[in-house]
């Protein structure tokens, strides 16, 4: 399964003892999200999805699950009843636009992830537990984050559903934050989670 897709950014190789180490910093989206540029025209009336789905094709990314989420947009009243113009940085004018329907976006292997705020993306979960790749005790900070080790599980991404049974805490919790981490010559390959409770 894959794991991770994006745009290399940087890499260089350092010598460590009698290792040579290549580090590499990625991107899923990163360039789209920094440098690209909308400048549209928003007729009378459009439609919310209609102008959320001109400004992600302006992003240049892909429109993920969009079509899931048109129900729910158009449901809501237009934030453009008289039209406009839409100039600027793509990214933050689409950041604006889902906040003020009640959405978040995020983009995942290339292409749009948009929920409604708190929610996870459904319909299915994850349950992690011992037995199905949970590493140690997860704790939870007094702002409400968990923070758990997972094994390297390809259905653990930001926005997923997680069940998660261990001794101590259980419950459904929204993943917010992965690291990812492996050694091609050991045996660690995990995810460092961060989630939030739902």
């Amino acid at each position: 399964a894959q794991i991770f897709s994006g745009t290399l950014r940087t890499v260089f190789t350092a010598q460590e003892g009698s290792d040579l180490v290549t580090n590499i910093q990625s991107g899923d989206g990163k360039k789209q999200y920094q440098q690209s540029r909308v400048n549209i025209s928003i007729a009378k009336g459009m439609p919310n999805d209609t102008a959320v789905e001109q400004v992600v094709k302006a992003l240049g990314i892909g429109v993920g699950n969009l079509a899931t989420q048109k129900a729910a947009l158009a449901a809501t009243p237009a934030l453009f009843p008289a039209g406009g113009v839409l100039s600027g940085s793509a990214s933050q004018i689409l950041t604006r636009i889902v906040q003020s329907l009640g959405f978040e976006w995020s983009i995942q292997e290339g292409a749009l992830q948009l929920l409604k705020l708190k929610t996870p993306l459904g319909p299915t979960a994850t349950l992690l537990k011992s037995d199905t790749g949970l590493i140690g005790s997860p704790s939870v900070d007094t702002k409400g984050i968990l923070t758990a080790q997972t094994l390297m599980i390809p259905e653990i991404f930001p926005g997923r559903l997680l069940v998660l049974e261990s001794v101590r805490l259980s419950g459904n919790y929204r993943v917010e934050k992965c690291v990812y981490s492996g050694n091609t010559a050991a045996d660690d390959w995990y995810i460092d989670i961060e989630a939030k409770k739902i």
